[in-house]
């Protein structure tokens, strides 16, 4: 007898996107910024003044019960874990956060920021069939209650966020762009966002009983400046990836995200324009930012060490930033290791000229983290005049 064909994983966000957390009051100042809204979307624009309205509604609630208690809540040393996207931060994310002596914001947390202390239990168990299997950008396990990035709760908090961009492909995107490092934000803005993650982080630990936060966020890669304004003596563990390979997945991020959370009419003219100039943003100005963190504050590691050997890595990141005993959390890897070991990635094939041009762009970063560049010899820089084309 044949065995019955295993079932389909589903990766269909099924109408959910990040935008669904905002009360009703930010959802009319994300509004009045105009962003490209094209017919097909006007369901995914619907959905959103139902939603948000009701997000009002249990945030009031919510306010009146844990507000005091959130105010009052004080912050530990929080740890950040850094890279830029599609470098392997979820998966050191999901590992550090076994360990039960910290706790991480989830996905339900991060996505409705703003009721999840009242509504959680109830508004998960009954939505949980809603969420794919697995994330739709890649093969790695989706649901409620899997850690999460803290910058979804972010721009629904408040607005100021990378993030921004997905909502103006055919627009003005400069408006947003001063949000990938702040740098060149606005003291208000800065001064908002400062309070944004600070609420988020009281709610958290609020929540989990005063434990530290870990927090994954590949928008805080660029951001170690001002994230040690707010805590200077916080931890940061930083995961970088094959440049070629960091790109290639972030374009297909890309491609897949944007249809799924965009309202106007999707644009996929700019996103390999704007991978590349996100990753070299991203890579050089954490590399110039990292000296303002404390000696003994940072742990830096290459993703296909830490892939093949995840329990050496952990052990030594717990050992350099001083977590205490590793022992809770390697006890409850030990296990996971073959199933680890034997994720399947997606697979992306590359041209020898569409490698020399993604070098000639990244150079620097081969350079930094000595990574080779595995070029054909026989095609020269002058033979890459055309845009990068994806495959």
């Amino acid at each position: 007898m044949e065995a019955a064909p295993s079932k389909k994983k589903s990766t269909s966000q099924n109408g959910f996107t990040l935008w669904h957390g905002m009360n009703f009051s930010t959802l009319l100042d994300f509004l009045k910024l105009k962003p490209a809204i094209h017919y097909t979307k006007y369901p995914r624009l619907a959905s959103l003044f139902l939603i948000c309205a009701s997000n009002s509604f249990w945030s009031m609630i919510e306010r009146i019960r844990h507000g005091k208690g959130v105010e009052n809540t004080q912050l530990a040393d929080p740890i950040f874990i850094l890279g830029h996207w599609r470098s392997g931060t979820t998966l050191l994310h999901n590992l550090m956060t076994l360990d039960d002596r910290f706790c991480f914001p989830n996905m339900y947390q991060c996505l409705f920021p703003t009721h999840f202390l009242t509504t959680e239990k109830t508004l998960t168990y009954c939505t949980e069939w809603l969420l794919p299997d697995t994330r739709p950008m890649d093969n790695m396990e989706a649901g409620w209650d899997i850690p999460q990035e803290d910058e979804f709760a972010i721009i629904n908090l408040s607005l100021i966020s990378c993030y921004m961009l997905l909502a103006w492909q055919n627009g003005d995107r400069s408006s947003f762009e001063r949000f990938i490092t702040m740098k060149d934000a606005t003291p208000a803005e800065r001064k908002k966002w400062k309070e944004t993650i600070v609420y988020f982080m009281k709610k958290i630990t609020y929540l989990y009983k005063n434990k530290p936060v870990i927090l994954k966020s590949p928008g805080h890669t660029p951001k170690v400046e001002i994230l040690l304004e707010l805590f200077p003596n916080a931890k940061f563990v930083y995961i970088y990836r094959n440049p070629y390979r960091c790109v290639t997945s972030s374009i297909h991020l890309r491609e897949v995200l944007y249809p799924l959370n965009d309202f106007g009419k999707t644009n996929f003219d700019y996103i390999e324009r704007d991978a590349l100039d996100l990753y070299v943003e991203t890579i050089t100005t954490y590399e110039k930012d990292k000296a303002l963190i404390p000696e003994g504050n940072l742990f830096e590691v290459r993703y296909e060490d830490f892939e093949q050997d995840p329990e050496i890595y952990i052990e030594q990141i717990y050992k350099q930033l001083n977590l205490g005993d590793s022992t809770p959390v390697m006890q409850k890897l030990e296990p996971m290791l073959p199933k680890l070991k034997g994720y399947k990635k997606n697979k992306f094939q590359m041209d020898p000229a569409r490698k020399r041009f993604l070098y000639e762009k990244l150079k620097f970063a081969f350079d930094i983290y000595g990574y080779d560049p595995d070029l054909d010899p026989n095609i020269e820089n002058q033979d890459i005049s055309s845009p990068l084309e994806t495959t």
